[in-house]
């Protein structure tokens, strides 16, 4: 009877470590597919603002687990980039991240900020 219990009760501690990781699983493959998603949008309204063609490549690669690149070649208000990205992933609940621009001509970081809830504020309207 012991050993009945002890196998009923590792077979159910495994069952529940198996089920918890893959809910863990989807919930980042989700995290994911909203950061693509939300960055997507993004772009293709900076390439709106800018009246630029919008690539038939993807313009988003990610170089690490919470590392995304966005390729935008042409001018970035940091002003506007801001309230898209609040905007856009805040449709996701996604309030903590930070950007960065980086100008590829110059070769450096050129702007960027850290969102928190506490610091999204009134942001100016898209032009």
């Amino acid at each position: 009877m012991i050993v009945l219990a002890a196998i009923s009760i590792a077979g159910i501690t495994f069952t529940q470590i198996y089920w918890v990781r893959k809910a863990f699983d989807l919930r980042e493959n989700q995290f994911y597919r909203d950061v693509h998603t939300s960055l997507n949008n993004v772009a293709q309204r900076i390439f709106e603002i800018n009246n630029t063609p919008t690539p038939t490549s993807n313009v988003i690669t990610q170089a690490s687990t919470n590392y995304f690149v966005v390729l935008v070649n042409g001018p970035i208000d940091a002003s506007v980039l801001e309230f898209l990205l609040v905007t856009e992933f805040g449709k996701h609940k996604i309030t903590d991240f930070e950007y960065g621009i980086y100008n590829c001509v110059d070769k450096c970081m050129v702007g960027g900020n850290y969102i928190s809830p506490q610091k999204t504020n009134l942001l100016p309207m898209l032009p």
